[in-house]
């Protein structure tokens, strides 16, 4: 086999769909707490996929294609949790799913951008179908309870045809040294130089924090009536734990506990990622 043949769509395709089996498994990781085994399969398509288009700044018309029945992805979102403790209309699902592919091809860009060194994002999400006849490769994803969903995934023309050229500007400017066979050159991202972490870019950025003793619901008229020496009784007994809430989002509880005479609260328990998606308020 010469090596320019190895240059495929094929091998293209299998690369990018091993960087996106990747993606979607810390995607689920980030909003389940846990991250389901996700794997390559060689399974046909159905014609009632449910397309998606996700657009990638490093060349024009770099897109990779996502096909989904509508029912893997209900129980895609709903296995990350992102739907926990609210409504399951579709326009919710929709959305939720969204943000997962988002969530996803962040994950591929990083790949993209490791592969080439160069920085590479998310150009847009939308609705369109890959073109007649394209190569297609199967995600097959592990959810909790035994059971599973599937993706297929397709590359256009343009995003092949600039993977091989970045890889040959690579190569040329000895980037790295020549491996035989050339397939090597779509290595994972991993063998790239370490790049700084985007979430370090947060971590000096203030979040309000308050701690919640309990929540009520009260008529207009009653809280008219309120007065000096009112009592309002909340929905949390005395001897059950205060909840500390970062940025609406319940993250934390304790005990209330009195330091040089200021009220404080010790953390006796950090919720799961998944229970903080259901504390949503």
């Amino acid at each position: 086999m010469q090596p320019n043949e190895l240059d495929t769509t094929a091998h293209v395709l299998e690369w990018v769909a091993e960087q996106w089996r990747k993606a979607v498994a810390a995607a689920m990781e980030m909003f389940a707490g846990e991250a389901p085994a996700v794997e390559l399969s060689s399974q046909p398509h159905s014609e009632s996929l449910s397309w998606r288009v996700l657009k990638f700044d490093f060349a024009p018309g770099a897109t990779v294609f996502i096909g989904t029945e509508a029912g893997d992805e209900r129980r895609l979102v709903e296995s990350a949790a992102v739907l926990a403790g609210g409504s399951e209309e579709d326009g919710d699902a929709d959305s939720a799913y969204r943000e997962f592919l988002e969530q996803a091809a962040a994950g591929l860009a990083q790949s993209f951008t490791g592969r080439f060194d160069q920085d590479v994002g998310l150009a847009g999400i939308g609705a369109g179908r890959p073109p007649t006849a394209a190569a297609t490769q199967c995600i097959e994803i592990h959810l909790p309870g035994g059971d599973r969903a599937k993706q297929w995934l397709a590359v256009s023309p343009e995003l092949v045809q600039a993977v091989v050229s970045l890889a040959g500007q690579s190569r040329e400017g000895g980037a790295e040294p020549q491996q035989t066979p050339q397939r090597a050159q779509l290595a994972a991202p991993e063998t790239a130089t370490p790049r700084r972490d985007p979430i370090d870019l947060l971590l000096d950025v203030e979040l309000p924090v308050s701690a919640s003793f309990g929540r009520t619901y009260l008529p207009l008229g009653d809280v008219l009536e309120l007065t000096s020496g009112s009592i309002v009784e909340l929905n949390r007994s005395v001897s059950e734990p205060v909840e500390i809430i970062v940025n609406n989002c319940v993250i934390a509880r304790g005990e209330v506990v009195v330091v040089e005479g200021n009220y404080g609260v010790r953390i006796t328990e950090i919720i799961s990622r998944c229970e903080r998606l259901r504390t949503l308020i």
